[in-house]
């Protein structure tokens, strides 16, 4: 497979020359001309015909870099500022509320320790992601894809499930520690959307290429 590593290798080099320079980008690209190509050699074509004929039906780099742009977001979806009041806000908020819950309430030493542990490291991420939402990770990965799409679900149905509970609908009995830890990962949550709209991202509620970035 040395030839087929070394033409596709020179791929990725016209492509990065054409401005389609995202890694996650080129690597998914890569993955389809591999199937491609394996499929064309089982069917009894050469190595170089198969890549060639691969490379012309995926298309050329700069009619790819013009369709990879199209999909960029014009600019951010919520301007910075929000993001920093949101945080700034709610993190002290939902720290001074949780903790009064626990404190107060009659609970194991264990329970509550680790209840404080876990909102004090959410309250945290809260406070450092006005500064480090770029870090974020693209949306574009399919695992990241994936918990984003469980938080939506998470998002959009636990207001239901706690309303179910409350009017006594579903029997159900969390316990203090487990309510406020899930309200704090809902804050958490909301803060991370925020993070991918300042950067112009939204967090993908179908198959997510409008997170594919050429850059």
């Amino acid at each position: 497979m040395r030839d087929l590593d070394r033409a596709l290798a020179g791929w990725r080099r016209r492509m990065i020359a054409a401005g389609v320079k995202n890694p996650e980008v080129l690597d998914e690209l890569e993955s389809h001309l591999r199937e491609d190509v394996g499929e064309q050699v089982r069917s009894g074509a050469s190595t170089e015909a198969a890549v060639e004929a691969a490379v012309r039906r995926l298309g050329q780099a700069s009619a790819l870099r013009e369709e990879f742009q199209k999909m960029l977001p014009a600019g951010p979806l919520v301007p910075r500022r929000y993001l920093s009041i949101f945080c700034f806000v709610c993190a002290p908020f939902m720290l001074m509320i949780s903790s009064w819950a626990l404190l107060t309430d009659e609970i194991g030493a264990v329970e509550r320790g680790c209840g404080l542990a876990t909102i004090s490291a959410m309250v945290l991420y809260m406070c450092g992601l006005p500064r480090l939402h770029r870090h974020l990770p693209s949306p574009g990965r399919r695992l990241i894809r994936a918990a984003l799409l469980l938080g939506n679900l998470f998002f959009t149905g636990w207001p239901l499930v706690l309303l179910s509970i409350s009017l006594g609908i579903v029997p159900l009995r969390l316990g203090i520690t487990v309510e406020m830890m899930i309200g704090a990962a809902y804050v958490a949550g909301f803060a991370t959307w925020l993070g991918y709209a300042v950067q112009g991202q939204s967090a993908p509620t179908g198959s997510g290429s409008e997170a594919v970035a050429c850059e």
